[in-house]
């Protein structure tokens, strides 16, 4: 799966844990952000929850079946205030 999110397209990415579309059983798939550019607080870089890995795997997860897509149980709550700014220069990747 990739996402090729342009500038002023499409809506804001609201908090998820990348689990809850990155689902194997065994747990085993990894998720790769590439920066296209620098990326900074001023033009929408990541933002991540620190010692949120060390969670049990999400109870809200990402559902496909035939054509349709849907979400299925309940997100965790969080603090916004306790989110860091994960800046990064062009051609950094991150891995999930």
């Amino acid at each position: 799966m990739y996402i090729l999110k342009k500038p002023q397209v499409g809506g804001e990415v609201l908090p998820h844990i990348d689990s809850t579309f990155l689902q194997t059983e065994p747990p085993r798939v990894l998720g790769v952000w590439l920066a296209l550019e620098d990326a900074t607080t001023e033009n929408g870089c990541l933002y991540g929850l620190p010692g949120s890995y060390l969670d049990k795997r999400p109870e809200r997860l990402f559902q496909r079946v035939d054509d349709a897509c849907f979400f299925e149980g309940k997100d965790p709550e969080w603090r916004e205030e306790d989110f860091i700014p994960i800046e990064v220069e062009q051609g950094s990747a991150i891995v999930f």
